[in-house]
Parts: C-alpha cells; sequence; structure tokens
C-alpha cells in the first residue's frame, strides 16, 4: 500500500560519509531535505579564524526539496572583527598592530573536525544514541545540525547532557528547517556574526594553543 511521500521514517545512520578537507579555499557542502546525510570537513592548514555560514532554503513542490548548505571559509591573509563583521587585510600597511594582535591568538585545534549532519528532527528517541555514535567515532569539534524540526524550549532539554556545554540555535518555520551549532567553550569561540530565519554566519576562534611553536606558522 502506498502511503504516500509525505511519510518520514526514522533515519538510519548513513555506513559511509564523505570527508572533506578544508585548505586555502572555502568549501561549500550541500544536504537535502529527509536525506539523513552525514558529511565531515577536517582543517589541515593551521589557522586563527574560520568563516561558517549555515543555510537552508524551503521551496514549494516535490520538484524543488528542501537543502541545506554549509560553507567553511579558511581566514588566511583577512580576519573577521568579530564585533562589526568587518573584514581586514593582514597585510596592508596601515594595519601592523592588528596583525602582530591576530598573530598572538591561538590556532584552531589541529586537524579540526566539523560534523555536518541533517539530522530530521532532534526529538527523535534515536537522535542521542546516533549523536553520541558519531562523536565518539569522529570526535568533531563543531557539529551543525540541519533540520532540527524543535522550537527552543524543547531543544533546550533535549541537549542536556549531550557533550557540548555551547550551541546557537536559528528556530525552524513549523516543522521545516532549524539549524542548531554545538561547540565547547574550552576548546573554540564560535561568534555569531549575523543571523537570520534561514541561516547564520559566524567565526570560529581557538582557545588555547594547540601545538608548540603554532603561532610561527600560522599566517603562512
Amino acid at each position: 500500500m502506498n502511503l504516500g511521500p509525505w511519510l518520514d521514517p526514522t533515519p538510519l545512520l548513513p555506513p559511509e560519509r564523505t570527508i572533506v578537507m578544508l585548505q586555502n579555499r572555502p568549501i561549500r557542502l550541500l544536504e537535502m531535505s529527509n536525506t539523513n546525510a552525514v558529511l565531515l570537513a577536517r582543517v589541515q592548514l593551521p589557522l586563527k579564524q574560520m568563516g561558517v555560514t549555515v543555510t537552508w532554503v524551503e521551496e514549494k513542490g516535490l520538484n524543488y526539496p528542501r537543502e541545506s548548505e554549509l560553507t567553511l571559509w579558511p581566514h588566511r591573509g583577512r580576519i573577521t572583527n568579530i564585533e562589526t563583521g568587518e573584514e581586514y587585510n593582514l597585510w596592508a600597511p596601515e594595519n601592523g598592530e592588528l596583525l602582530r594582535k591576530f598573530t598572538g591568538k591561538p590556532n584552531l585545534p589541529f586537524k579540526m573536525t566539523v560534523l555536518y549532519w541533517n539530522v530530521r528532527g532532534i526529538a527523535r528517541p534515536s537522535f542521542k544514541p546516533n549523536l553520541r555514535l558519531l562523536i565518539a567515532q569522529h570526535h568533531p569539534k563543531m557539529v551543525v545540525l540541519v533540520e532540527t524540526r524543535v522550537c527552543r524550549a524543547k531543544t533546550t532539554l533535549i541537549l542536556e547532557n549531550i557533550g557540548f556545554d555551547s550551541w546557537h540555535m536559528v528556530e525552524p518555520r513549523g516543522f521545516a528547517g532549524g539549524i542548531i551549532i554545538l561547540w565547547n567553550s574550552d576548546c573554540i569561540k564560535f561568534h555569531v556574526v549575523g543571523d537570520n530565519i534561514q541561516g547564520v554566519h559566524g567565526v570560529v576562534e581557538g582557545v588555547t594553543p594547540d601545538v608548540p611553536g603554532d603561532q610561527d606558522y600560522a599566517l603562512q
């Protein structure tokens, strides 16, 4: 019996997962609605700042499914002022003092992993066990969840004891969309530069030096 395309079965974690390496260029990851996709990005170069943009788009009709997008921007020669959102060229002669201050900042964790999961609802009983499994397998420093489908009040309860002490949320529109970014404040800092009902943009910075001498090669 065909019950129609509106069914949303309990998601199973995909056995194969794509890992994309972030180096000198931005990377853009796409996930379609109801795919339960798990993608990972790994930072391969020492960075002191990384831009993070997460968006989701809803179209009408079966021929235009919802999709979400995660873009990671390595900040090498340019940095973002986390208070104003303005960008600066570190190598401009007038920014010498800014360059000296920025060089003293800690790097992001060595080979930091970002986990990106089209979760299809965090209220499901399978959500917490599956997330804990993904964390144990991939050790992400940041987790990006899309299609969360739960309001803020319920999200606070669901995320208790999940393994991250900090999170930022873009609430869903009814039963569609929703974004949650999770991180631990003793490892990285995520600064929100701007957000709206369909996305969030921010900057990630390190908290403590990850490897000896990291300040010597972070801006090469």
